[in-house]
């Protein structure tokens, strides 16, 4: 665990007032916003890794129609991934337990509002085979990363890897207004998680717009990956891009 005195260290934690949230920063620069983490949280490699305790979000919300990003288990522990709206409480140690974010985590829950909306542990067999039928949409690995075959399960455990998350691994996440979708190692899970918005705002213009969500605990470590993907981007989303303005 961290200590209080050791975060105010930090320069990353440096916070910025709400006033000043980049909405439009550079493409560039899309990374993890420092004004919008958890006091225990600490981010790291140009805001694209984060560790402590608590969540962060990206300071980028997901304005196009759809979007796709990545997200690497560097190190186990307890970690939550998903999205959310800047109400979340980000000192949670755990995502999706409050109604402003959506969350896969490290228990292989995907949980809103403290409910458990699907459990992998259920839905997969003790091989790793789904207990269901579906065909399962598979996303091609990338040629150019040169570590992709430390990302792919070996003939061992391989069904076991393709169905429950674990360190190394690569979680995929689409989102196109509607509804929230994970992939794992470029495999769609198949839990399509529907996102359910307040049309009330207590806390001005920011209430419903949607933003990725890391959350990490136990000395997990995540690290965000938002181009040069490890795997294929689903037909139809793109990766996150900032919105311009026209004049």
């Amino acid at each position: 665990m961290f200590s209080s005195n050791l975060l105010r260290d930090c320069c990353c934690l440096r916070r910025s007032s709400k006033n000043n949230f980049a909405l439009n920063p550079p493409e560039s620069l899309i990374s993890l916003d420092s004004g919008h983490i958890g006091q225990e949280v600490v981010i790291l490699k140009n805001g694209k890794r984060v560790c402590g305790s608590g969540g962060a979000v990206l300071n980028q919300a997901l304005l196009q129609s759809k979007s796709y990003f990545e997200v690497k288990i560097q190190q186990s522990g307890h970690w939550s991934l998903g999205l959310c709206t800047l109400n979340t409480d980000l000192n949670k140690t755990r995502g999706g337990l409050d109604k402003f974010s959506w969350c896969l985590n490290a228990e292989n829950y995907v949980m809103n509002d403290g409910h458990v909306l699907y459990d992998l542990n259920e839905m997969y067999s003790s091989n790793g085979n789904k207990t269901s039928n579906d065909d399962t949409e598979q996303l091609l690995p990338l040629n150019n990363k040169e570590d992709i075959t430390n990302l792919l399960p070996s003939s061992s455990n391989a069904s076991q890897r393709s169905a429950l998350p674990q360190e190394g691994d690569i979680i995929g996440i689409t989102y196109d207004h509607i509804e929230l979708n994970f992939y794992l190692n470029g495999k769609n899970l198949n839990i399509p998680t529907l996102i359910k918005l307040n049309s009330t705002s207590t806390r001005g213009e920011y209430n419903n717009e949607i933003y990725p969500l890391l959350v990490v605990d136990d000395g997990a470590i995540l690290d965000l990956i938002v181009d040069n993907f490890n795997y294929q981007i689903p037909s139809g989303y793109d990766k996150i891009m900032v919105e311009q303005t026209l004049l």
